[in-house]
């Protein structure tokens, strides 16, 4: 049996780790796409968090305007992931690295930009802001879960993948 050890993995480099992490953020992002072009209140949440930042009512949000806030929304998204999993790079004791990337560190820091992503919205937006999109929340909530999912899946194999690529 192989085990991985630290010490002969350098950790990735901080401001890598920053490029690598919103690159990936925007791939991420881009796969997202599949459930929320697929599933009815899919794209709900980009057109719900558009209104806000125009400060408009949703029903008169574009589809271009929500589709470039949900792309915006990825790199934003990487570079949290990013900010956290520098900070969590070092709290985890290195004990397994994969293309640099404490796998502790890497997998914390998805799961709380995904969960964190996913409650702003459903729990903090949709009700102060939805318009007749909070009489659906049950819906909306449960679409913005599978994309949150979705995306969180993909940051999670697009990160190590990248920062593989660019070692």
């Amino acid at each position: 049996m192989i085990v991985a050890h630290a010490t002969h993995v350098t950790p990735l480099p901080a401001p890598l780790w920053v490029a690598v992490a919103i690159l990936s953020g925007l791939a991420a992002a881009i796969f997202m796409n599949v459930p929320m072009l697929g599933l009815p209140e899919g794209y709900t949440p980009a057109v719900v968090t558009t209104s806000v930042i125009q400060q408009t009512v949703p029903s008169q949000v574009s589809s271009r305007a929500a589709v470039a806030v949900h792309h915006a929304f990825g790199p934003l998204a990487g570079a949290a992931y990013a900010v956290c999993g520098i900070a969590l790079d070092g709290v985890f004791p290195p004990v397994s690295r994969v293309a640099g990337l404490s796998l502790g560190a890497h997998a914390v820091a998805v799961a709380l930009v995904t969960a964190f992503s996913f409650g702003v919205f459903a729990y903090n937006i949709l009700p102060q802001y939805g318009g007749a999109a909070r009489d659906r929340a049950g819906a909306v909530r449960r679409h913005w879960l599978a994309s949150t999912a979705v995306f969180g899946a993909s940051l999670g194999i697009v990160v190590p993948l990248a920062a593989t690529a660019v070692r």
